[in-house]
């Protein structure tokens, strides 16, 4: 009753690796729970059920939690891989249907609603100045967090609009909205562009951290998926989408960045 795409051999290489991989770190958890358990260590339990985001030390607790967080992950990634080739029930066609697809849209719009609410910059989680230092010709008016063009909490406003058409067009696969759903998918590529711009322009932090950062968040979940199901890192199309775009924008900051703050070196630039 699995998945026909599966090979006829059985799982792949990279589909084993992660299988050893992961299994391992499982097992290295449980033994660790073991002890903690039987020595009565119950802190480091603690601990790993509220993980903060800090780098690894060399101490029993930030390792364990590392693996146990790992274990969680592993978990994740072995039940997606069931439900693609061995689902418990048989993978059934999309239908579509109109009336419910619009009843849903008109329903998340009727309880958006109640979630209104004035930005009046005083809970705003609006951009910071750029550095004081930068070359920066004052050529517009300062504005706040709350009258900002296209400010964090209307962009993210915007792409959970968009998150959620994308996962509806999927499910009912709505071929009737896919010009639409093109539309979002290129205002979304465009705000992860205009987003990094922001970041860039303001902050000027061009350093390898930053970019390894970024690149880590944007691909480490495809990344983990193309070794656990043996699929190819182009299916997950919109990843390599947001990757490119992030690059293109921090070459084009980085370049020459002491024109990013005249009149019209950025203009140029862009």
């Amino acid at each position: 009753m699995g998945n026909t795409d599966l090979p006829a051999y059985g799982a792949g290489a990279s589909t084993i690796a992660m299988a050893l991989l992961f299994g391992s770190i499982t097992f290295a958890t449980a033994a660790m729970t073991a002890k903690s358990y039987i020595s009565g260590d119950y802190r480091v339990f603690a601990i790993a059920s509220n993980p903060k985001s800090s780098p690894l030390v060399a101490t029993y607790a930030s390792v364990y939690t590392l693996f146990r967080q790992c274990t969680i992950f592993g978990g994740i990634l072995f039940m997606a891989y069931l439900c693609e080739y061995h689902p418990p029930f048989a993978h059934s066609e999309k239908y579509y249907d109109r009336d419910e697809f619009f009843m849903l849209t008109g329903l998340l719009i009727f309880a958006s609603a109640f979630t209104l609410n004035k930005n009046d910059g005083k809970a705003a989680s609006g951009q910071k100045s750029p550095p004081e230092n930068a070359p920066r010709v004052n050529i517009v008016k300062p504005t706040s967090a709350a009258n900002d063009v296209l400010n964090r909490d209307q962009t993210e406003e915007w792409k959970g609009w968009m998150q959620f058409m994308f996962l509806l067009y999927h499910y009912y696969h709505a071929e009737e909205v896919y010009n639409s759903i093109r539309i979002m998918i290129t205002c979304y590529v465009w705000m992860t562009g205009f987003g990094n711009f922001s970041f860039f322009y303001l902050k000027a932090d061009y350093s390898l951290v930053r970019v390894l950062q970024m690149l880590w968040r944007l691909n480490f979940l495809v990344i983990f998926l193309c070794l656990t199901q043996g699929t190819t890192y182009i299916l997950y199309y919109i990843c390599p989408l947001h990757t490119y775009f992030f690059l293109m924008v921090y070459v084009a900051m980085r370049l020459f960045k002491n024109l990013n703050y005249t009149r019209y070196g950025l203009r140029l630039k862009l």
